[in-house]
């Protein structure tokens, strides 16, 4: 069987849990709250960060993880994994961060980020009350697995460079981030 790490980054904590492959569902007998201030620090938030994914990975042989599914408010540069927030009082310590680079410390798993009402959404159309629930299983199973299909690419989420700070904090050069 193979599983990944679903982990919701907010303002208040991080929460994370374990997505079964086959399912594409969390199980939430797993579920770990790590409180987080999103106006500290960077080490304090990524240390927040990296107690959820180790405290959800033991229990499982290294050849069972697929990979870790993160979601993150925006601005971020979403297919390297660089945090792009600045000027909105949360997350600021945290700009122009690799958090891939942060997580790969602890974890040689691959990671995908998503914008999190965009995974908010998408979680609620395949899984939840929204119209079409049930049409195809989604979770973190199905991004990562479309992530790997693409080489590399997240296509929910395309940025081509850096973040251009005199764009709205949505705006991205190459394109707008959902």
């Amino acid at each position: 069987m193979e599983y990944l790490l679903g982990i919701d980054i907010g303002g208040t904590h991080v929460k994370g849990g374990i997505v079964t492959g086959t399912t594409g569902k969390m199980d939430q007998r797993t579920i770990v709250y790590e409180k987080i201030d999103a106006g500290g620090s960077a080490t304090s938030i990524i240390k927040g960060i990296l107690r959820v994914i180790t405290a959800l990975k033991p229990g499982r042989s290294e050849n069972e993880w697929r990979g870790i599914g993160i979601a993150i408010p925006g601005p971020f540069d979403y297919t390297r994994g660089i945090a792009a927030i600045h000027g909105v009082r949360k997350f600021d310590a945290l700009f122009g961060l690799d958090l891939k680079e942060e997580i790969k410390r602890v974890c040689s798993l691959p990671v995908v980020f998503l914008n999190d009402a965009s995974a908010y959404a998408l979680g609620e159309y395949y899984g939840g009350a929204a119209p079409g629930r049930g049409k195809r299983p989604f979770g973190w199973y199905r991004l990562l697995s479309d992530k790997a299909e693409q080489s590399g690419t997240n296509h929910f989420a395309q940025t081509k460079g850096k973040p251009n700070q005199t764009q709205s904090q949505h705006q991205f050069q190459g394109g707008y981030q959902t």
